[in-house]
């Protein structure tokens, strides 16, 4: 198969999540987050036909907005509807809850359903904060200009490997039974695994540059310390707990 012949093909799969627009990649988050979060909560056992209706609501402004994105005008008609849904999918999820609190109490909130919803969360608030993702235009060349090089395995396993490090982080004090310590314990892994994720991507970007040529900049021994040290103090105290 020639070159014209299978780019088409690659475009239509690896394009898709690229062409169903802003408010269809705000959608796809937004079902991950309602699936993971509010789901198990209006579908608990127990639980009456309210936070079902208000559940389902959530849902489906998703799926309206989508089909009322395509159907409004190019620009002014979908500044005015994309708000309008994503309000009604966040009230309606914050209404289930209020119907279900007991369902977000310790007991029955496990640590993989905590991390998968606060990612869901965020990739929500991503997609709805962050414009949307389109087609890269036509690159340009000129002459001496140096191309862009890709990112070495070294720094892209970094990365990696500080993002499933904050993602564990995630899944510590979800038995906490006291609020005041579970927000702390929430806020004080939260700002861990930005550090970590920061920290990795600055070491990727450093070593990238060195690579193309650029004079490396000194290592961030002070917060690289720093970070062990509580990071031995957190396992220090687990341990004699």
């Amino acid at each position: 198969m020639s070159e014209q012949e299978s780019e088409p093909l690659g475009r239509s799969r690896l394009g898709l999540f690229v062409d169903i627009g802003a408010m269809g990649q705000a959608a796809i988050t937004g079902g991950y987050a309602w699936a993971v979060s509010v789901a198990p909560s209006a579908w608990a056992r127990g639980a009456s036909i309210g936070p079902k209706l208000a559940a389902l609501v959530a849902l489906a402004s998703l799926v309206a907005g989508v089909v009322l994105e395509r159907l409004s005008p190019p620009q002014a008609g979908r500044a005015r509807v994309r708000p309008m849904i994503l309000w009604t999918f966040v009230l309606g999820c914050v209404l289930t809850w209020f119907a279900t609190l007991e369902s977000l109490g310790p007991t029955r909130m496990t640590a993989a359903r905590g991390i998968a919803s606060v990612l869901g969360w965020a990739l929500f608030a991503h997609a709805c904060a962050a414009p949307a993702v389109a087609r890269a235009p036509e690159a340009r060349t000129e002459a001496g200009l140096p191309g862009r090089a890709p990112l070495s395995k070294q720094g892209g396993a970094a990365i990696i490997v500080a993002a499933i490090g904050a993602l564990a982080l995630q899944g510590i004090g979800w038995g906490v039974t006291v609020p005041e310590r579970a927000v702390l314990v929430r806020v004080v892994t939260l700002a861990c695994g930005v550090a970590v994720v920061t920290a990795s991507a600055s070491v990727a970007t450093e070593h990238h540059r060195a690579r193309r040529g650029g004079q490396p900049a000194k290592p961030p021994f002070f917060w690289l310390g720093l970070l062990t040290l509580m990071t031995l103090g957190g396992l220090a105290w687990a341990w004699l707990r």
